[in-house]
């Protein structure tokens, strides 16, 4: 059953940014309670800042796989709903979700 409530994942950048990195991914997976949400059925709304230029699989898998994994892909598509750039989703999104499945 989906939820009204939700999560909103601000994702700001300076200019040019790359989101990259383990570490910085499970800061921000803490920072916006992700495991939280999934156990709660939350759906989470992630908006990209148009200022970032790519996200990193490193970083992809680490702020987001462990809710692609126990979601399942079809349940993390319906809650997890991205905000951002055709060239952020079709280059990072996509492979990230997929890749998450091959772990």
């Amino acid at each position: 059953m989906k939820s009204s409530r939700r999560i909103l994942v601000n994702l700001k950048a300076d200019k040019g940014e790359v989101l990259s990195g383990i570490g910085r991914g499970d800061v921000d997976r803490k920072k916006f309670q992700l495991d939280e949400a999934d156990k709660n059925n939350l759906n989470v709304y992630v908006f990209v800042d148009p200022d970032i230029h790519s996200i990193k699989s490193s970083y992809f898998l680490s702020m987001f796989g462990d809710s692609v994994r126990n979601l399942g892909e079809s349940l993390f598509r319906d809650r997890y709903i991205f905000d951002c750039s055709e060239v952020i989703r079709e280059q990072c999104i996509e492979p990230g979700i997929k890749d998450a499945l091959k772990e």
